[in-house]
């Protein structure tokens, strides 16, 4: 699952849930920023989130969050039942002192029933600072190692991090919800940003959360579906935003449809059984392929009646097999695509393709290859044209 609050959206991009949202939170470019208010006034929190791992190596989260002013025993985040009764949780400070990391790991919050703290006085906060948080629950014989770490947004360097044990099942694990900013006792909620969300449904390596690092924010790197490691579900309605990147690492993923506005890297191979939608369903956009991916199924283009039209291009440098893909007209565009007949739907300049287009959605239509490396697609006067 992934928040990027893009825009001041709280849909999860990965798997389509919402995180809720209570009080006066503001969204500036890519982040949500908490105002510090009383307790329970402002914070988010999404419920059913959390992977089953019975059948991997374990859970991972990753923050990028920022502290914008000290508040007492504020809460960077709490991950805990629905009673309240088992969880985790991280503050900003030991009460109103940045200077300190506190992670509380407890077995019952309602009888105070502390089970362990991390915390150590020489990892400072640094109000305004961005850092990338992360939390790996590695599942172990008798439940779980969880390593706590906070690193440098940018360069990863481990500033601080610990590895607690605890006695939790997967079950239990899947059934915490998880608050930004929100505390169960009546610290006031934070002063705060947040950037990025991510959950993994497996237990990331280092080495992992270092590259995703230093990949950037926007990069969103996929492993393949092997030695415990699972591919993302089948039916994931895949959104890949303006500047981001989905990069495939080598691996053969299938979803259900894919938004894309941004880039899919390859080596690898994307399938979407539902469609793939450059810059979105019925707005017209352009979706960027690069380092050789491979796409199969439908991609739906949407045409303007100015002429303009969804475009794909496919990035310098690479060798891409078109052979897996038909180009589709949306019905949105119906009106433009009758009456005007040629369209630039890509960029192939300083790319190899291979293979051949599969028109048969556009009967009797042709691509025409420039020299300047520009795709049109020429719909001749009177041909049928099968809709999505």
């Amino acid at each position: 699952r992934r928040w990027s609050f893009t825009g001041g959206s709280r849909v999860d991009s990965i798997g389509g849930t919402t995180m809720a949202a209570a009080g006066a939170i503001s969204y500036t470019g890519d982040k949500a920023t908490l105002p510090g208010a009383a307790h329970e006034t402002a914070f988010l929190s999404a419920t059913g989130l959390m992977p089953d791992c019975s059948s991997t190596d374990g859970v991972t989260l990753e923050f990028y969050a920022t502290l914008n002013q000290m508040l007492a025993w504020q809460r960077l985040f709490t991950l805990c039942t629905s009673d309240v009764k088992s969880g985790l949780c991280a503050t900003w400070g030991w009460n109103t002192d940045a200077s300190s990391d506190l992670y509380c790991f407890r077995t019952d919050w309602a009888e105070n029933n502390l089970y362990s703290v991390l915390a150590d006085g020489s990892h400072q906060w640094g109000i305004g600072t961005e850092y990338h948080v992360s939390l790996v629950f590695a599942k172990t014989a008798t439940g779980f190692d969880i390593t706590v770490a906070r690193r440098d947004a940018v360069t990863g360097e481990v500033i601080m991090s610990r590895t607690q044990s605890v006695a939790w099942t997967p079950a239990l694990l899947a059934s915490m919800k998880l608050c930004l900013g929100w505390s169960w006792d009546n610290s006031s909620d934070a002063s705060g940003a947040f950037d990025e969300v991510r959950v993994w449904n497996r237990a990331l390596t280092d080495d992992e959360i270092v590259a995703g690092i230093l990949a950037g924010k926007g990069a969103l790197p996929v492993r393949a579906a092997s030695a415990g490691v699972a591919a993302l579900p089948s039916g994931t309605a895949l959104s890949v935003a303006s500047g981001a990147t989905f990069a495939l690492c080598g691996a053969s993923q299938t979803v259900g449809s894919a938004e894309v506005s941004g880039t899919v890297a390859g080596p690898g191979t994307l399938t979407a059984t539902a469609g793939i939608f450059p810059g979105g369903e019925n707005t017209v956009g352009t979706m960027t392929v690069a380092d050789g991916a491979t796409l199969a199924g439908d991609i739906t283009l949407d045409f303007a009646a100015d002429g303009t039209c969804d475009q794909i291009v496919f990035a310098a440098g690479g060798t891409y097999d078109v052979s897996g893909i038909r180009l589709v007209p949306s019905s949105s565009g119906e009106s433009a695509w009758r009456n005007l007949r040629r369209f630039v739907v890509g960029s192939t300049a300083g790319a190899t393709l291979t293979g051949s287009f599969d028109l048969s959605g556009i009967p009797n239509a042709q691509l025409i290859l420039l020299d300047n490396g520009d795709l049109h697609l020429s719909i001749p006067q009177g041909s049928v044209v099968l809709v999505r």
